[in-house]
């Protein structure tokens, strides 16, 4: 009995060291317990973490929302061929972009991981697409998820998210749809060629019209 409550005492003890493992760079994968549909099946980027709270996208979510939608004012928005994800539900009239430009390199911006980098700086979204019109090294998002003091760890130590260490091919994944599948499935890690796009599914349109509400509303 007193090796038992010895050993319950080393788990109390390092328990918060687990649970508060993670950092910025680090991926969110939401486990079966999540059934709510904003957080299902999602793969979220640790942008921010700290005792403050936490803060991150989804990088696994892509709309039918265009660039030139969102900033019809960009000459060169047009030219981008990637959509805008759905990064969360918070702030979706806020979109930021995720990028390896050196452009962004050259700055005082610390990297979210090696060779990628983060901006919420519209001046800058114009150049960066006219450097790459692709997705394949740039990707914006609309919208972002966050939690308060200590309630990412809760929700970490309930089984709720998974979490391992994020790379640039995940970040700019060529099918971030089936990146959850692929990050759940036994063996992850091994390349999954792209699938055809699918038809937008009903909550998919839903969310694309979210998306384009909430920045119309805010210009």
């Amino acid at each position: 009995m007193m090796f038992r409550y010895r050993v319950l005492s080393l788990v109390a003890c390092l328990f918060p060291l687990l649970v508060g493992a993670q950092e910025r760079g680090d991926l969110l994968i939401a486990t079966e317990q999540i059934t709510d549909e904003v957080f299902t099946e999602t793969v979220i980027l640790l942008l921010h973490y700290a005792d403050d709270g936490a803060v991150g996208v989804a990088i696994n979510r892509p709309t039918w929302v265009t660039t030139t939608e969102l900033f019809p004012e960009l000459e060169d928005a047009h030219s981008y061929r990637g959509p805008v994800f759905h990064g969360g539900p918070l702030a979706q009239a806020t979109v930021l972009a995720l990028s390896s430009s050196a452009q962004l390199a050259e700055g005082d911006r610390e990297p979210i991981i090696a060779g990628v980098y983060m901006s919420s700086n519209l001046g800058l979204f114009e150049s960066l697409v006219e450097e790459t019109n692709d997705d394949a090294q740039l990707r914006f998002y609309a919208g972002h998820a966050s939690w308060g003091p200590g309630q990412l760890d809760e929700e970490i130590a309930s089984g709720a998210w998974r979490t391992a260490t994020a790379s640039a091919s995940l970040i700019f994944d060529a099918d971030p749809s089936s990146l959850w599948d692929r990050l759940m499935a036994p063996g992850a890690g091994m390349i999954v060629h792209a699938s055809p796009a699918a038809a937008p599914q009903p909550a998919q349109a839903e969310m694309d019209r979210t998306l384009q509400e909430a920045y119309a509303n805010a210009e």
